[in-house]
């Protein structure tokens, strides 16, 4: 018992230097999340432990602080990020201000801008970022591939999400409300 919470406690003591605050009574990102975790992410995907391995590859620039499997799940996180904002604890990771909401392959765009609506719409919290999938298209299943190429797809679209949130906050569009596919 005493190992698990030995690593328990390196784990999160080497993630401190990633967990950052909002300025009291600002929705606007901290610019020091640039400097300390990067560009904060919620990350929705159909598998975890998938989602975990692209949240990987987008170190260090793109800190992933959630990572969720369903809508559901994720529209109540982004409802207590938008309700809490204005009162940091200091042991809640989401307090690090998403401003980037990813959906994965699985979720159909009904479902993303349902949640976008139940959300506030255009609200300027959040950029929005789906993958269109073409009627009938499956996503990969990542348990169908060998650990290698699973590393190699992870990586992949790592690299894609992060270019596109690149373009959009260069654009100067971080936080917009707006929907951009990935």
């Amino acid at each position: 018992m005493s190992s698990i919470l030995n690593s328990l406690f390196s784990t999160v003591s080497s993630l401190q230097p990633f967990l950052t605050f909002p300025r009291p009574g600002s929705d606007e990102p901290d610019q020091s999340q640039v400097q300390q975790g990067g560009r904060h992410v919620v990350l929705v995907g159909p598998s975890e432990p998938f989602c975990q391995r692209i949240a990987e590859h987008l170190l260090p620039d793109h800190q992933v602080v959630q990572v969720l499997s369903s809508i559901s799940a994720a529209s109540e996180v982004l409802h207590r990020i938008q309700d809490d904002r204005s009162s940091p604890s200091p042991d809640d990771k989401l307090n690090a201000t998403p401003r980037h909401v990813v959906l994965g392959k699985g979720f159909r765009e009904q479902q993303m801008e349902k949640m976008r609506e139940d959300l506030g719409g255009d609200d300027p919290r959040f950029s929005w970022y789906w993958t269109p999938t073409e009627s009938g298209e499956r996503p990969p299943l990542p348990r169908t591939l060998a650990e290698d190429e699973l590393n190699v797809f992870a990586q992949k679209i790592a690299a894609h999400i992060a270019e596109v949130i690149d373009d959009v906050v260069a654009k100067g569009e971080e936080g917009s409300g707006q929907i951009y596919a990935l």
